[in-house]
């Protein structure tokens, strides 16, 4: 039976079978306007920090109190994702915002990442740009790019799995 680098053929196929759930981890755009000065803003940046040493986050911040342009893109997000309530430190992840900060805010912010590597989420961005549906759970192409490269894993995979037995 063959052996690669070291690892019997069985070895090598845990392995591999162990790291599939890594290869369909989502990245995550999470929207977080935040003021200069504000002690919410302050402690969810320090929130943040943490989250993105667990998560593939990729965190867009952006400061309204002196920056108009961030200040304008903020309205624009309280509009599409219907907020009736405009203050910061606030978070939109997918199709749901989160207003302020709590330790209960906290743990529905990590919930909803946590929902958004696994499934996929849309981009906070896109929702308010295409005036997508509130209940859209994710893109499409996402879910394209996910169950193509399943397919391919598998494949290989499979392919393994046929070499080593016949040895």
């Amino acid at each position: 039976m063959g052996v690669i680098c070291g690892m019997k053929p069985l070895s090598f196929l845990s392995a591999l079978l162990l790291l599939l759930p890594i290869s369909f981890a989502h990245n995550v755009t999470v929207y977080f306007f935040w003021g200069e000065g504000c002690p919410h803003c302050a402690e969810m940046k320090q929130f943040f920090s943490a989250l993105q040493q667990k998560y593939p986050i990729e965190l867009v911040s952006l400061e309204v109190y002196y920056n108009d342009t961030n200040r304008e893109l903020l309205y624009k997000f309280f509009d599409a994702y219907n907020v009736k309530i405009k203050a910061v430190p606030v978070v939109f992840i997918g199709n749901e915002s989160f207003l302020g900060f709590s330790d209960v805010i906290a743990d529905q912010i990590e919930s909803k990442i946590s929902y958004c590597t696994s499934y996929g989420c849309i981009s906070p961005y896109d929702y308010v740009m295409s005036s997508v549906s509130p209940s859209s759970p994710s893109s499409s192409s996402s879910s394209h790019r996910s169950l193509l490269l399943f397919v391919g894993i598998a494949f290989v995979a499979i392919a393994l799995v046929i070499y080593f037995l016949r040895g």
